[in-house]
């Protein structure tokens, strides 16, 4: 199984130092990771930038910015370097603004020359047209999607509507983005979430028709508790 966490909960506790997150990954078992820079601070810019590539990684993606961020000349050439430096696969952005911001996202694809992949909408923002939205961009751009589970829970506890966003981008899917949730928590690992169920039935769904790389989006603070989420979907899904 393809599985690693997503470093976003490493500078979360002030970890930016990212040889210091190849040891807890590392230490957890972990074969990949998504390097986060949504919601960046220049620190933790300044800290990829001067680091060199972690290499050993099966998987390798990264979280960009919004788009308001991005379409920043300056900030695109620093995601440009992150994504050469540390020969990134996959490049995942939200797609709030593209409908009507595509200009920017045809220069993100040519600046970055890596498959752009579109994140499905949180519970937060409204899923009505989410479909017909992304059939737009597949029609329009060169992109590709991932689909995160939790979020898609969040629209519908039945998985019924996690399972339409798969159909619509199983051709396309590059990997998920896995966590669950807890009474206090929309980001919880799945091994302490209340909805560990569903996730792990609708991931097991996903892998009896097609093994994706998994992106560990819960809470974290220690590479302990990043093993017991890798053991726990290893035991529920098989490796």
């Amino acid at each position: 199984m393809k599985i690693g966490p997503s470093t976003g909960w490493l500078y979360a506790i002030e970890i930016s130092d990212m040889n210091e997150h190849k040891k807890i990954i590392d230490t957890a078992g972990m074969n990949l990771f998504e390097i986060c820079c949504y919601q960046w601070g220049d620190e933790r810019i300044d800290a990829i930038l001067n680091s060199k590539n972690l290499t050993g990684y099966t998987y390798k993606s990264i979280h960009l910015p919004n788009m308001k961020q991005i379409s920043d000349l300056d900030e695109l050439y620093k995601m440009k370097k992150i994504v050469n430096d540390h020969k990134i696969k996959t490049c995942v952005i939200h797609r709030d603004g593209f409908l009507n911001q595509g200009k920017y996202l045809n220069q993100i694809i040519t600046e970055l020359n890596k498959p752009i992949t579109i994140e499905n909408l949180d519970g937060s923002r409204d899923n009505k047209r989410e479909i017909e939205d992304l059939q737009i961009l597949k029609n329009d751009y060169e992109v590709s999607f991932m689909l995160d589970v939790q979020h898609a829970y969040e629209h519908d506890h039945s998985m019924n509507y996690a399972k339409e966003l798969y159909s619509f981008m199983e051709d396309k899917l590059t990997h998920l983005h896995v966590s669950g949730e807890t009474e206090n928590n929309i980001h919880s690992l799945v091994h302490k979430s209340r909805n560990a169920k569903e996730i792990i039935d609708f991931l097991g769904y996903i892998f009896s028709k097609k093994k994706v790389p998994i992106v560990l989006e819960g809470e974290y603070k220690t590479a302990q508790e990043l093993k017991k989420e890798r053991e726990f979907l290893e035991k529920e899904l098989g490796k």
